[in-house]
């Protein structure tokens, strides 16, 4: 199912809040996937599936809520126009991830998308204490 992707290991994938579209094979979808596909009269063959997966901290994953698939597919659409503005204009893509510590971003100003250059947000490292469940538990 991750085609030339290292697989996420479990904790990394419990402790995200993401929505992840994935390509595979069809014994790896739920019947509520199915059963969408179906009521859409969309036919797939082999490993092209699709899997729309939302993640919450400590949840197992599961097919996108309304809200979460009409944000996904802002985020598609903004995705295609960030596409298209680097095939047309080549300088972009290539400033991309070249130390200049900005990004190129789609932002919604007065009800139009924009694309604009930004300063990469400062990444904060968060370490938690590591709690032993049985330091409390006296003599069984």
């Amino acid at each position: 199912m991750f085609v030339g992707l290292d697989r996420p290991s479990r904790e990394t994938t419990m402790r995200q809040r993401a929505l992840w579209l994935v390509f595979g094979d069809r014994k790896y979808l739920s019947e509520i996937e199915i059963d969408a596909s179906r009521a859409l009269q969309l036919r797939y063959r082999g490993e092209n599936w699709p899997a729309f997966h939302s993640f919450w901290p400590g949840y197992h994953p599961w097919p996108f809520a309304a809200e979460e698939a009409d944000f996904f597919l802002t985020v598609m659409e903004q995705a295609r126009q960030f596409s298209l503005v680097c095939r047309d204009d080549p300088a972009v893509s290539n400033s991309l991830g070249a130390g200049s510590g900005q990004v190129l971003v789609r932002t919604l100003v007065d009800g139009v998308w924009q694309s604009r250059w930004s300063e990469l947000p400062r990444v904060v490292e968060r370490r938690f204490p590591i709690i032993d469940p049985t330091a409390d538990m006296v003599g069984l």
